[in-house]
């Protein structure tokens, strides 16, 4: 048999739900708009800092390179020469 359960009890778990509910739902409506503005410069910088190529993070966008670059460049953020990087043993 289901113990009883309080009225107050009752009020503050519908309040809890209906708070998280709207606050589920804002998160929704806020991922919804980033997708619909793009990711900001800093977004893209961090991802090029993290070891992203701009075709990469370009690809994962759906930006241009050249618009990714832009937009990197625009936080100081340097630009890595063009190439692979060197194996750490590696002599010239």
């Amino acid at each position: 048999m289901a113990t009883p359960i309080d009225r107050a009890a009752l009020l503050d778990l519908i309040e809890l739900y209906g708070q998280t509910y709207h606050t589920l739902a804002a998160e929704r409506t806020l991922e919804k708009i980033k997708a619909l503005i793009g990711p900001s410069a800093a977004d893209l910088a961090t991802r090029y800092l993290a070891g992203h190529s701009l075709d990469a993070i370009a690809r994962q966008t759906g930006m241009s390179a050249s618009t990714v670059r832009q937009m990197i460049l625009s936080t100081g953020t340097p630009m890595r020469a063009p190439g692979r990087p060197r194996k750490s043993g590696d002599i010239r």
